[in-house]
């Protein structure tokens, strides 16, 4: 067999060799605390900002994107889209979707309500949601994290995790200002976020077979206190805002436009 065909089939049986190999991702300096700070900042972007409390009957339709970070790297950003409705006197409630793709890839589905009572002119606003957030089904089994941190070598007790599943449910809680000056409508709000998460996996540490690793799963809880600033512009219909959050280790920049029916 000629030398040139010969280094061609070498070359053949190393790539489908290494396909398997290839299909997974190890996302640098990723570990669980890290990964649960960035969705319940997902999450907190789902709710921030201009979600204007409707009138009955009247429908907002939005859609946001934002940037993010962790410390001083990891900056991110995503997507989402909202739907908003009057149903009745200062009562609002919206359905939000989104998209993270913050080192691992995740969608979120997310109900929130919102209230104005009377008596403050519609200036102060309680707000409240409840969320599901799930990894998307193109990570399960493709993508390693570690538990702690990032080492190089791998150490004892740190495992590097084959994810097959990983969901958070998060409570959102929240007060908004939010008061009108001409167009202009400054705002800012704080909240708590509540976010419960748990994965399962295998423990890739020894370099083995992921198939043949030791199954390995967990659980646990954050906390997160959110602040916010923002400024919209009512233009009757067309609703635009832009705002700032800021969370533990974090922040976060929104742009968001709504249409209301």
């Amino acid at each position: 067999m000629p030398l040139s065909c010969r280094f061609l089939a070498a070359t053949l049986l190393i790539l489908a060799a290494s396909g398997p190999a290839l299909a997974q991702r190890s996302p640098t300096n990723t570990n669980l605390a890290e990964i649960n700070h960035h969705q319940a900042g997902a999450a907190a972007a789902l709710l921030l900002g201009n979600h204007t409390l409707l009138e009955r009957g009247q429908v907002g339709v939005s859609g946001h994107v934002y940037v993010s970070g962790w410390g001083n790297d990891s900056i991110y950003g995503a997507p989402g889209l909202s739907f908003q409705a009057g149903i009745g006197r200062n009562i609002g409630v919206g359905l939000s979707y989104g998209y993270a793709e913050a080192q691992i890839h995740t969608r979120t589905w997310l109900l929130n309500f919102r209230f104005s009572p009377p008596e403050t002119s519609g200036w102060l606003h309680l707000q409240a949601a409840l969320g599901r957030q799930f990894l998307a089904a193109s990570e399960a089994g493709n993508v390693t994290i570690f538990e702690f941190d990032d080492p190089w070598p791998i150490q004892p007790g740190n495992p590097q995790i084959l994810l097959d599943d990983m969901t958070w449910t998060h409570g959102y809680l929240n007060i908004l200002l939010d008061t009108r000056l001409w167009y202009f409508r400054p705002q800012t709000s704080l909240g708590l976020v509540l976010s419960r998460y748990s994965w399962s996996g295998r423990d890739t540490s020894a370099f083995g077979d992921p198939e043949t690793a030791p199954a390995i799963a967990d659980s646990g809880g954050v906390e997160t206190i959110v602040w916010s600033l923002g400024l919209g512009l009512d233009l009757g219909a067309v609703q635009p805002f832009a705002g700032l959050s800021s969370f533990k280790d974090g922040g976060l920049f929104m742009a968001r436009l709504t249409i209301v029916f």
